[in-house]
């Protein structure tokens, strides 16, 4: 039995690069909030979620307490760490927690 291929042409059409935008605002504007109480895991309860408002790009770190001091280290070990501090910082613990937030 014989096989009979088809090969097709195809030509390549070159296309003009345009520019890109650079996300340099990101993580200027990052939202926490707190996810309390879970079951433990670890000798975690809690877990603090960040948002960067601008690239929607979400973080989660397991917290073993919920107080503003620890807060306040997992905000600069984590997150000033891997992306430099915020212009702006919001969050919605409903008067659960307070911090105190550097201007």
């Amino acid at each position: 039995m014989e096989h009979k291929t088809q090969s097709s042409t195809s030509v390549v059409v070159p296309i003009e690069l345009g520019s890109f935008i650079l996300w340099t605002e990101s993580f200027t504007r990052v939202q926490f909030n707190a996810v309390e109480p879970l079951h433990i895991s670890s000798g975690f309860w809690y877990v603090c979620t960040a948002l960067d408002r601008r690239t929607r790009w979400p973080d989660a770190v397991p917290l073993s307490e919920i107080t503003a001091e620890a807060f306040a280290k997992t905000f600069v070990i984590v997150e000033v760490a891997r992306f430099g501090c915020p212009k702006q910082i919001t969050q919605n613990m409903e008067g659960n927690l307070r911090l105190v937030y550097p201007r």
